[in-house]
């Protein structure tokens, strides 16, 4: 049974990854978002958290990705899926 939620957590991320996200903020450019993310992705990579909370690099990569995207959002930008 445990094979079997692991095939569908990993085709939801595969999934997820597959349909890009656009961030927006009324009256942010495109120099802001990138600005953005790159804060929120050095925030990410900082943090301690992750490497405590778990040892599966795929793991550590989808919660940094779940981190940047609530940074981003905590800062005024939206996701917008395309």
């Amino acid at each position: 049974m445990s094979k079997k939620i692991a095939l569908v957590a990993i085709s939801a991320v595969v999934l997820a990854a597959c349909s890009p996200t656009v961030y927006y903020k009324p009256g942010g450019t495109e120099e802001d978002l990138q600005r953005q993310v790159r804060i929120c992705n050095y925030e990410a990579a900082r943090s301690n958290q992750l490497n405590s909370m778990f040892s599966d690099p795929v793991l550590i990569a989808v919660e940094r990705n779940n981190m940047v995207r609530l940074c981003l959002e905590a800062n005024g930008w939206s996701p917008v899926t395309k």
